[in-house]
């Protein structure tokens, strides 16, 4: 059975309240009970003492009668129930049987009286038992007493009680009441009415909509969150589909000498343009979905700054200037500790910085190059310049010239460079250009990107990809590097049943190798997933684009998987032991 919050205060409060009454009704009877019993028998004692030195006198002197007539007087007075009186040898003077009309007594009282005042020979014995009437009828009276007092309180209590469980259970009741009968929207934006005399109350339902304003925030963020993952699912995917016969351009238009010139940079800036869209749709998608705006992790810094040239061509192709990345090869897969959202930011107000101070035709260069562990990246133009009186200013944030493009974000960058334990310097001349170096220390690889990778001599590789692109391109790394001696046999699947069928059916297991795709496109698995299935993490690398998915990199730090990204793949070096 389950009671309202109301009732249930009322029930409890009352009941309390009359347990405690009765419990200390009962103490007081049986302490009144106890102090008649002692006060009575104190009483009969003192009456008995009184009439034993009545009688005295006459059993000294032998006249037994008026013994007899003092003792009858004694028996009738109503209060004994039997009495007996005897002389110094034991012979009975009077003898009143027990009075049947007198049912319960408080028992016998035996006292003595003595010829000498020392108390050694007794004179005569008197015997009496008392009826209890009087203690009865007082206690009688008592618990009449008892019972009207508990009666009485009982219905006072009653009145109390239920004023009480109204003032405290209807503001309760009131919370529940609104709460079910209101739109969690309508509690969100505190359109219900409430007031009460507690401050604990009124504080319990703006809580209450604090939480339902959160709750409706959360419920908003979830839905933008569902649509904007199922967009860039579908956009993942578009980059993944594009970057992969990309990659075969890219490479493949490094070896053309055949063309013409004109062909050439025609094919090239076609290639750059769809790098620089796959490039700044996945930016966008990771804008909106950055986990962590402030956390610091080992970033490989060749493909941020890849990443944000791309971007800023497609920014800026509406203007006549060529914006170019110079990578060394040496720093493809070097990282630095920086937080990726913020580095990408800092070299994107500078290249905003650059762009803004070309007039006319210009160039941005970026570069990257590492010397004694330390990365260098510089961001030139021919730009219009920094005055030098107004350079110190310009670093120090107190200053910002907009519309000569100069001095935009540059004390933010110079904090920023500074927390990852760099440095920020600027050299310029005035019509001539601006020369921004940025120094980071490189740190230890993360331990999912492999620096090297080793192939066993009389072993086999297999490649995993459903692009065949990729495969193109690992078949042109590798044709330079396996050479007929090695005895390493290279094996090639696109679909998923056809791997698992050649590796079930594989007898050599300890001398194959895996490079395997993480997106397998018509299969529920991923290479993470054949991974851990197979038990291949000491014999496999993950080759994705999506290297930099906060979940990726997490599943396969947690399995010790290796990750290479599709992007420098062609570039990581390859070692015949």
């Amino acid at each position: 059975m389950k009671l309202n919050f109301k009732r249930a205060i009322f029930l409890f409060t009352f009941l309390l309240f009359i347990l405690v009454f009765i419990i200390y009704a009962l103490s007081t009877f049986f302490i009144v009970k106890y102090t008649l019993i002692t006060s009575f028998k104190e009483k009969i004692l003192m009456s008995q003492n009184l009439f034993s030195d009545s009688i005295k006198n006459d059993i000294l002197t032998g006249f037994y009668a008026e013994v007899f007539r003092k003792c009858r007087l004694f028996y009738d007075s109503g209060s004994l129930k039997a009495l007996q009186v005897h002389d110094s040898n034991g012979n009975v003077i009077c003898n009143f049987p027990i009075n049947k009309n007198i049912t319960h007594s408080i028992g016998y009282i035996k006292t003595n009286t003595y010829f000498d005042e020392r108390r050694n020979q007794v004179a005569s014995t008197t015997i009496a038992n008392y009826s209890d009437l009087s203690i009865k009828d007082a206690l009688m009276k008592s618990i009449y007493a008892i019972i009207l007092i508990i009666v009485v309180t009982a219905i006072i209590l009653a009145f109390f009680v239920n004023y009480m469980s109204k003032y405290f259970g209807n503001p309760v009741q009131n919370i529940s009441y609104l709460l079910q009968n209101s739109s969690i929207e309508e509690i969100a934006v505190q359109k219900i009415s409430f007031k009460s005399n507690f401050y604990e109350i009124e504080n319990l339902i703006n809580s209450v909509a604090y939480m339902a304003k959160n709750i409706v925030s959360s419920q908003k963020q979830l839905v933008q969150k569902t649509e904007s993952e199922a967009i860039a699912k579908v956009a993942s995917q578009v980059v993944h589909d594009i970057r992969s016969p990309l990659s075969v351009l890219n490479i493949y238009l490094k070896r053309i000498s055949t063309l013409p010139e004109n062909e050439r940079v025609f094919i090239r800036n076609a290639t750059e343009r769809i790098d620089d869209i796959a490039n700044n749709l996945i930016r966008k998608l990771n804008k909106k979905s950055n986990l962590s705006e402030n956390s610091i992790s080992k970033e490989i810094i060749s493909i941020l700054i890849d990443k944000i040239v791309s971007e800023k061509r497609v920014q800026y192709s509406n203007k006549n200037i060529k914006i170019n990345a110079f990578i060394d090869n040496d720093v493809l897969t070097q990282t630095s500790e920086v937080n990726s959202s913020k580095f990408q930011s800092v070299l994107s107000n500078l290249i905003n910085n650059s762009v803004e101070s070309i007039k006319y035709n210009g160039y941005v260069n970026v570069s990257l190059s590492i010397i004694n562990n330390i990365f260098n990246v510089k961001i030139e133009d021919n730009g219009c310049g920094i005055p030098e009186e107004i350079l110190q200013k310009v670093k120090e944030g107190g200053l910002t010239t907009k519309e000569t493009g100069s001095g935009i974000g540059l004390s933010s960058s110079i904090d920023f460079i500074k927390s990852w334990f760099g440095n920020l310097s600027i050299t310029s001349k005035v019509n001539e250009g601006t020369v921004i170096t940025i120094k980071l220390p490189a740190s230890d690889s993360p331990s999912w990107l492999p620096q090297i990778v080793h192939l066993q001599k009389d072993s086999t590789l297999v490649i995993f990809d459903d692009d065949e692109s990729i495969h193109d391109v690992m078949r042109h790394k590798l044709k330079s590097i396996i050479k007929p001696e090695y005895n390493i046999i290279v094996k090639h699947f696109k679909n998923q049943l056809q791997f698992m069928d050649f590796y079930k059916s594989f007898n050599q297991k300890d001398k194959i190798f895996f490079f395997l795709d993480f997106e397998l496109i018509g299969s529920n698995l991923t290479g993470i997933d054949l991974i851990k299935e197979y038990d291949l993490t000491n014999k496999s690398i993950l080759i994705t684009s999506r290297y930099d998915d906060f979940i990726v990199q997490e599943k396969c730090k947690e399995y010790g998987i290796k990750i290479l990204p599709k992007s420098i793949a062609y570039y990581i070096p390859i070692e015949i032991i």
